[in-house]
């Protein structure tokens, strides 16, 4: 299996011929309508809906047959019928021509393939398995649509007022990557998700001025089994720089924390350093350590044991 190269396309004023005229190459025009193309559809049948399409967008549809030389001038082609040699025919003059070509259902005839997509507004969320189960793909797409709410097109909004800002203050590429995830990794988005943008839009502008204030999250594990994880501690986890953890921590929720994040497991420690002494000594060491790491420039995530074996529970 070969393994692809995944781009999005401007297709914009860019002629693509889509040959078929079913509900499969329909579903294809309405996505390329979408995407501003000028679009050529052929095909020999009828087929309800298309005259529809004409009137959506740059649509024409020739009757007829395919025939050789079709796509001349195309910057994309579709093969969408339900006969292979038609299909195969396409593919030889798109390679001919150097032009991309998706054969529907018959990944050896594409030199590109069609992911699964979910659009919430400027936000577009692709899901490819490379061409082996499209269902298996359209399925995780609902999956991840499910809770990307409408709050992430507003936080993209807002993300694109800070461009100028965050160039103007880091000249350099890694400067700029860290000022972008300080705003994504901070609290603007649930700001959003609560309908406060006016507080989403001046936390987003500190942290750009260089307000970054680090975090320490204590994240409750439940009784072991990951799937009864809050909403919250998901996202936190998800976004988490440092994990510290436990033993009753399961594997499925470090999983979960990024693959950059570093991990560190501390219940031998807390046996040694934190099991003797009073309950005020232990919960002013566990604050000292909480500045300590506050200040440390990184989010750090808690175990629930380590809260307990403090009698912080």
């Amino acid at each position: 299996m070969s393994v692809y190269y995944p781009v999005h396309l401007d297709l914009r004023g860019r002629r693509v011929v889509v040959v078929g005229g079913g509900t499969v190459a329909q579903h294809k025009v309405r996505e390329l309508i979408k995407a501003g193309a000028v679009i050529t559809v052929i095909t020999p049948d009828t087929a309800p809906g298309l005259d529809d399409l004409k009137d959506e967008g740059s649509v024409e549809v020739l009757w007829r047959g395919y025939r050789g030389g079709d796509l001349a001038g195309a910057f994309l082609a579709i093969a969408a019928t339900d006969d292979r040699d038609v299909n195969h025919a396409v593919f030889r003059e798109a390679e001919s021509l150097r032009i991309p070509v998706n054969a529907v259902d018959d990944v050896p005839h594409c030199t590109f393939i069609a992911p699964a997509v979910h659009r919430q507004g400027d936000l577009t969320i692709t899901v490819s398995t490379s061409g082996r189960a499209p269902a298996f793909a359209s399925r995780l797409r609902d999956r991840i649509a499910s809770w990307i709410g409408p709050e992430y097109d507003a936080l993209l909004t807002l993300l694109a007022t800070l461009r100028e800002g965050i160039a103007a203050r880091e000249p350099d590429i890694a400067g700029k990557a860290r000022t972008w995830y300080w705003v994504v990794d901070s609290d603007v988005l649930d700001l959003v998700r609560r309908g406060d943008r006016a507080g989403a839009e001046r936390l987003a502008r500190e942290l750009v001025a260089g307000g970054r204030v680090a975090k320490v999250y204590l994240v409750g594990a439940g009784p072991g089994d990951p799937g009864l994880l809050t909403i919250r501690g998901r996202d936190v986890l998800g976004l988490a720089e440092v994990v510290v953890y436990d033993r009753l921590v399961h594997p499925a929720l470090l999983d979960r924390s990024p693959a950059r994040a570093e991990r560190v497991f501390v219940y031998p420690y807390l046996t040694l350093s934190y099991h003797r002494g009073s309950y005020r000594q232990r919960v002013t060491h566990f604050t000292e350590e909480l500045k300590f790491l506050s200040e440390s420039d990184k989010d750090w995530v808690m175990g629930r044991e380590i809260l307990e074996r403090l009698n912080w529970s």
